[in-house]
């Protein structure tokens, strides 16, 4: 499978759900498990744990419609094309994916609309056109972009987060690994992904696995929160007036003796 791997980016991450795995409950809101008791099933009682199932980590990925390849004239999409071109061809070979359905996925993989209505609602797949929001106008952060979710299997382990930065061992610029928390919506970076084709029980369609995650760059936070410090931005006038006026009303002889303090 990682052999059709391919790297993507710059791609912007959102609803970023690294941290702890979740589930649906009959379709109610998220109930997260904290990945310290993961990590205890998953050593006592492997990773097909009956405890495990249906749990999963989430991260939406955007790709803006004309950004290239680095290095190429390539658009990201139509580099990633390839790679679900040859998931398809896979998937058809190992009977996942009847033939005569394969034609249809490879025109219409980058519009779920599309697909279904083509393929009389046998076909899926994850990616959205950003640009077709209904009546609702589009985000901004979304304008000119697909964007698809990703879901990987809490069974699998966290997803490995890098950041571009300085290797304390070798002193040179690459990837870092960071712990998933520096992980944000909004953030901009590179991810490692595997198109693959799955058929469940007759349910057929497009999904992807993600290998790794790498940061570059911060972005505009896109849950509602920033950063903490941006909150007190602007204030170093005022706290150096404060602190000096501080310092000069509560200044007081230094003690001649322990005996001045007690």
């Amino acid at each position: 499978m990682a052999t059709n791997a391919i790297t993507l980016g710059r791609v912007r991450f959102s609803y970023v759900s690294l941290k702890d795995p979740f589930r649906h409950p009959d379709g109610g809101s998220r109930e997260y498990v904290p990945q310290a008791v993961v990590d205890r099933i998953i050593a006592e009682q492997g990773k097909d744990s009956p405890e495990l199932r249906d749990l999963q980590y989430g991260i939406n990925l955007s790709i803006g419609k004309d950004d290239k390849l680095p290095g190429t004239d390539k658009t990201l999409m139509e580099a990633l094309g390839e790679k679900v071109s040859d998931a398809i061809t896979e998937a058809v070979a190992a009977k996942r994916l009847p033939e005569n359905l394969s034609d249809k996925l490879r025109e219409h993989w980058l519009d779920r609309t599309a697909l279904y209505l083509a393929s009389d609602g046998k076909l899926k797949t994850t990616i959205r056109d950003s640009d077709v929001h209904g009546d609702e106008p589009t985000p901004a952060h979304l304008v000119n972009t697909y964007n698809f979710n990703v879901s990987p299997k809490a069974k699998q382990g966290r997803v490995p987060t890098f950041k571009w930065g300085v290797n304390p061992t070798t002193n040179k610029q690459g990837a870092v690994p960071v712990d998933v928390e520096e992980i944000h919506s909004g953030d901009y970076g590179f991810v490692e992904l595997v198109p693959y084709i799955f058929n469940n029980k007759g349910s057929i369609g497009l999904t992807f696995f993600i290998n790794s995650i790498l940061k570059t760059q911060d972005g505009e936070r896109l849950d509602g929160t920033r950063d903490a410090g941006a909150a007190f931005e602007g204030l170093g006038d005022y706290m150096a007036e404060a602190s000096d006026a501080g310092a000069s009303e509560f200044a007081s002889e230094p003690a001649e003796s322990i005996d001045d303090v007690l």
